[in-house]
C-alpha cells in the first residue's frame, strides 16, 4: 500500500524576518517597561528604608527630649541604624526643628544604593536624589551653613558668636569632625606626616554670623575632642574651598627627615569679599593640588 508524502514546507527568508521583527518591536516595548519598573521598585525600596529612619530618628531625638537632653548635639546615628534595623548609611547630618519637636531634613543611602532626601516642609517629603550632586567635603560646607543658620534663627548663637563655638556645634551635631582621606595628601611630604587630620569649618565675614559670605574648610591634627583647641591652633596643612584643595607648600626639615609645615590661619578672619579667598590663601603660602 503506497503511502502519500506530504510536502512540508519550511519558513521562508521574509517570514524569518518579519518574526524578528515582531520580536524585536515587543523586546522593544517590553525591556524598557521592565527596566522601569525594576527603577520603580529600586525606588520604592530605598524610600521604604527612609520612611524606617526618619521614624527611628523621631523617637531618638524624642527620647532626648524626654531626659531634657535635647540639644543641637543629635542623635547616635549608628543607634538609629540599628533601630531601624536598615543597612544603610546617613549622608550628612539629621536636622531637627525644635520648635515642632519633628525631624526638619536628612539624607538617607539605602542599601540598594539610592540616595532619598527627607524634607518634612517639602510637598514631596522623600525624593530620590543624585548622591553624586555633591562630594562629601560639599555635603559638610552645607551641613555646616544650615546649622549655623539654624543656630542663629533659633537664638542659640548670636551675631557675634566665635568660629571656635560654631565649630563645637558642627563636632557635636556631626558625631565628630571628618577625617581627611589620604587622597587628599598628595605631596609626598605627607608620608611622614604620623598624625591624623581632621576638617574644622570656618565661615567667612568680617560682619558676623548674619554677614557671612562663604564658608570653607581648614585641615588640622584637632579632633576636635578637646573643647579647649576645637580649631587645632588655626594651624592647617590644607584649606577646602570653592571645590578646590590647598596644601601648605612649606616644610621643615630634621633629624626625621622633611615634613610639611602647618600654615597659620587664624587671618582668615579679615577677609572681606570672596572673590579675595584664593590670593589670600596663595599669600599665606598655600598652593593649589593639581
Amino acid at each position: 500500500m503506497k503511502q502519500t508524502i506530504k510536502n512540508k514546507k519550511g519558513f521562508t527568508l521574509v517570514e524569518l524576518v518579519v518574526v524578528l521583527v515582531i520580536i524585536g518591536i515587543f523586546a522593544a516595548i517590553a525591556i524598557p517597561s521592565f527596566t522601569a519598573y525594576l527603577r520603580k521598585q529600586k525606588e520604592s525600596d530605598a524610600k521604604s528604608e527612609c520612611k524606617l529612619i526618619v521614624a527611628s530618628s523621631q523617637s531618638a531625638y524624642m527620647e532626648l527630649y524626654a531626659k531634657n537632653r535635647l540639644t543641637s548635639v543629635g542623635a547616635d546615628k549608628k543607634q538609629i541604624l540599628k533601630m531601624a534595623g536598615t543597612g544603610g548609611s546617613f549622608q550628612g547630618s539629621i536636622f531637627f526643628d525644635e520648635n515642632e519637636m519633628k525631624i526638619q531634613t536628612l539624607t538617607y543611602k539605602a542599601e540598594n544604593g539610592l540616595c532619598v532626601k527627607y524634607n518634612k516642609d517639602a510637598d514631596v517629603k522623600y525624593v530620590i536624589s543624585d548622591d553624586s550632586a555633591l562630594t562629601p567635603l560639599e555635603e559638610y560646607v552645607e551641613e555646616y551653613k544650615k546649622l549655623m543658620d539654624q543656630l542663629y534663627k533659633e537664638g542659640k548663637v548670636n551675631n557675634w558668636a566665635s568660629r571656635e563655638l560654631l565649630m563645637k556645634y558642627m563636632y557635636d551635631h556631626g558625631n565628630g569632625y571628618m577625617p581627611v582621606d589620604s587622597s587628599f595628601l598628595k605631596s609626598k611630604y605627607f608620608d611622614e606626616l604620623e598624625d591624623q587630620l581632621y576638617w574644622q569649618p570656618y565661615y567667612l565675614s568680617s560682619k558676623g554670623v548674619s554677614g557671612s559670605f562663604g564658608s570653607l574648610l581648614i585641615a588640622t591634627k584637632s579632633d576636635g575632642s578637646n573643647p579647649n583647641n576645637m580649631h587645632g591652633q588655626w594651624k592647617a596643612y590644607l584649606v577646602y574651598y570653592d571645590g578646590k584643595i590647598y596644601e601648605t607648600g612649606k616644610t621643615t626639615t630634621n633629624g626625621a627627615g622633611t615634613h610639611p609645615e602647618y600654615i597659620g590661619v587664624s587671618s582668615l578672619a579679615t577677609i572681606k569679599n570672596p572673590d579675595d579667598v584664593h590670593d589670600f590663601l596663595i599669600s599665606l603660602g598655600f598652593r593649589v593640588q593639581s
